[in-house]
Order: structure tokens, then C-alpha cells, then sequence
């Protein structure tokens, strides 16, 4: 603290630059240079301190109240409403409210720092889960056929669990084929795709989710330099059958992502 102001580090850091300019040691332009300011600044500054002392230095809205600082009365109005009335609505809708029916201009922003700092519990202070959308389906039959497996008690409980390897269509969302194995295996999905191919042909494309029966787990391990290069991780088995069936391959990113079909919905 210098005389009634309390200085920061940058500030303290320019006062003995600006004395030795008071006392003819340091000129203004290699002050100016010394601090980064313009000449202009530093003969104000050097006015400044010269005539009102090194407090002079301190920012001029120290110890100020900003002038967009929300009043006491109307913090104390919004944690009552938010634990009173409002309780349980958000901070945005809390915030029309208020505008509406008592005239009161607060943010919606404001009023989660409000509670925030009076520690009052919000209801819905946790982000809403982010959304996907949902991919659209093809427009017709065999554009594209989604496969998956399903791990189930599909016996109810007279025979152990087991999973239903299927395909069905995209657009129509139709059974085209089904096969029980004891577990999720490359098996399963071969004789899944022999029944397909019997019964409804060759599809254009097949989606599935990237488990390593159907994508190499070495194809995220080829570096820059490789692909450059031009080089391609080998496929898997079933890779190579659909590959020599000219069918297209198309792995999911997510659950999400692949929209209709998901196996699952067959157990209802």
C-alpha cells in the first residue's frame, strides 16, 4: 500500500521508472520505451505522481462500485424467489418472471451467480444432454442393411442367454435375417449374411458398429507417414467376404448414429 491506494505489481513496477523520470535520471522517451506506453502516457503519469503522489498509479476505478453492479435489494429478491416462489422454475425462466410481474431486469446469468454465491440449490444446474440427431433412413429396400447382436435371455429363463445375430433394413426396418449363437462371434454374423444373401439378395451396403469382427483394431495404429504411403490395414474375415460381395462397409461411431434397426427393440 502507497499513501491510500494499494498498488498492484504492474503498477509498483512502473513507479520507480516514473520517479527516475522526476528526478531528470531517465527521459521520457526511454521511459516510454521501458514500459510499452506512449510518450504521451508517461508525461501524464509523471504529472500525475508529481502532483498527487504514488497512488496516482492506481487504476482509477479502484475501490469504485461498477456501475451495472446488481443492488443488495434486488440479490436478496432472487435467492427469496428462488427458494420461495420460483423454486421450481430455471435461471431463464426465473428471469421472465421477474421482468413480468415485478419489473425487475436481472439475466438470466446474473441470477445463476447470485444463487451460485448464496449457495442456493438449482434445480436444473446440471447442462441437458447434448442432443444427436438422428440419422434419416434410405429411401428404398436394400440401399442399406443394419447388423448387429444382441446378448439376451431370449429362452426366459429355460436355457442359458444367448445372442441373436440379425439384420434388418433401413428404410423399411423389415427382419431379413436371424441367428441364435451362445455368444456374439464371427460365426454368427457369417451365417447371419448367408441367410441374407439367400433370401433377399445382395445389399448395396452394410452398417454395423465397428467391433473388431467387422474392422481391424490395427486401423488407428497406422501413422501419418504410412497413409501417405498408401498403405491399408488387412481386413478382417468378415471384411473380406462382404469386400468380394462388392458390398459397401460403413461402421457406426456410435450407437446413436445408427438410427433404426438397433436389435434390441425385438425383445418387446
Amino acid at each position: 500500500m502507497i499513501g491510500e491506494q494499494y498498488l498492484n505489481v504492474k503498477e509498483t513496477s512502473r513507479l520507480p521508472v516514473i520517479l527516475e523520470t522526476l528526478t531528470g535520471k531517465r527521459t521520457i522517451a526511454d521511459a516510454a520505451m521501458k514500459l510499452g506506453l506512449s510518450e504521451r502516457q508517461v508525461k501524464r503519469l509523471k504529472k500525475g505522481v508529481k502532483e498527487h503522489g504514488p497512488g496516482f498509479l492506481a487504476h482509477g476505478n479502484r475501490g469504485r462500485k461498477p456501475a451495472n453492479a446488481i443492488p443488495g435489494d434486488v440479490k436478496r429478491l432472487v435467492v427469496e424467489m428462488a427458494t420461495g416462489d420460483f423454486r421450481d422454475t430455471s435461471c431463464q425462466h426465473m428471469s421472465e418472471l421477474l421482468l413480468e410481474h415485478m419489473s425487475v431486469e436481472v439475466s438470466a446469468k446474473s441470477i445463476t451467480r447470485i444463487l451460485h454465491n448464496a449457495q442456493a440449490k438449482l434445480r436444473f444446474a446440471r447442462k441437458q444432454p447434448r442432443r444427436r440427431r438422428t440419422r434419416d433412413r434410405k429411401t428404398r429396400v436394400g440401399m442399406l442393411v443394419q447388423c448387429d447382436a444382441s446378448t439376451h435371455d431370449w429362452l426366459e429363463g429355460r436355457g442359458p442367454e444367448m445372442a441373436l445375430h440379425g439384420a434388418i433394413d433401413d428404410a423399411t426396418s423389415t427382419v431379413l435375417a436371424l441367428v441364435f449363437r451362445p455368444t456374439e462371434d464371427l460365426q454368427g454374423y457369417l451365417l447371419m449374411l448367408e441367410q441374407l444373401l439367400n433370401s433377399h439378395g445382395i445389399p448395396e451396403a452394410l452398417y454395423s458398429d465397428r467391433h473388431t469382427i467387422f474392422f481391424s483394431p490395427n486401423k488407428d495404429k497406422l501413422s501419418i507417414e504410412d497413409e501417405l504411403a498408401g498403405k491399408m490395414v488387412p481386413l478382417t474375415q468378415f471384411g473380406n467376404a462382404i469386400a468380394d460381395l462388392r458390398i459397401q462397409h460403413i461402421g457406426a461411431r456410435s450407437p446413436q448414429a445408427k438410427g433404426y434397426g438397433k436389435l434390441a427393440v425385438m425383445r418387446s
